[in-house]
C-alpha cells in the first residue's frame, strides 16, 4: 500500500502542478489580450452555464467522485503492519519489523526436527510462529523464540504463540 500511496502522491502532484501551470499561462495571455492558449474560455463558459445539476453527466461524475473518495478513505482507515518495533532498551530505539520475523524463524529453523518456521511480530510485540515439526520439540521451539526475542531487546511484556504442525512426510 505504501508504493500505491507514493505513486498516486506523485501522479496527483504532477497532475495539479500541470494545471496550475496551464492556468498561469491563460491568466498571462488574458493579462496581454491575446487569445486562449488551450482553454477555449468563451466554450468552457457556454458549456457551464447550459449544465444544471439535474444532467446525467453531472451525476455520473458527483457518484463516480463520492465512490472514489469512499475508497480512498477506508483503504487509509485500514491498519497496516508496522515497519519498525519499539525495543525495550531506550524510548526512541527502534528494529525493523521484517529482521525480526526472520530473526525469529531462523531460530526455530535451527531446533532439529523443525522446518518451514514463519514468524509475524506486530508492534505490541505480539509475536506467532508456526512450524511443521514434531511436538516433542515443542519445549526447545519455545527456548529458541525466548531466546531470539531477548537477543532482539524485546520488552518483557510480549505475547508468543507458537504453532507447531505435523511435518509432511514423503513416501
Amino acid at each position: 500500500m505504501r508504493v500505491f500511496n507514493r505513486l498516486a502522491s506523485v501522479v496527483l502532484g504532477l497532475a495539479v502542478a500541470a494545471l496550475g501551470l496551464l492556468v498561469a499561462v491563460e491568466a498571462v495571455a488574458l493579462l496581454f489580450n491575446s487569445g486562449p492558449v488551450l482553454i477555449p474560455l468563451s466554450d468552457w463558459y457556454q458549456a457551464l452555464r447550459s449544465t444544471t445539476f439535474a444532467d446525467t453527466i453531472v451525476l455520473v461524475v458527483a457518484i463516480g467522485l463520492i465512490v472514489l473518495g469512499a475508497v480512498a478513505v477506508l483503504l487509509q482507515v485500514i491498519p497496516r503492519r508496522p515497519v519498525r518495533v519499539p525495543l525495550a532498551v531506550g524510548q526512541d530505539w527502534y528494529a525493523h519489523r521484517r529482521s525480526l520475523e526472520h530473526g525469529v524463524a531462523t531460530a526455530v529453523d535451527r531446533v532439529h526436527g523443525v522446518t518451514g518456521a514463519k514468524a509475524t511480530v506486530n508492534k505490541r510485540w505480539r509475536c506467532r510462529v508456526s512450524a511443521a515439526g514434531d511436538g516433542d520439540a515443542r519445549p526447545e521451539v519455545d527456548e529458541a523464540v525466548t531466546a531470539e526475542l531477548r537477543r532482539m531487546s524485546a520488552p518483557a511484556e510480549r505475547d508468543v504463540q507458537v504453532h507447531l504442525g505435523r511435518p509432511r512426510r514423503v513416501t
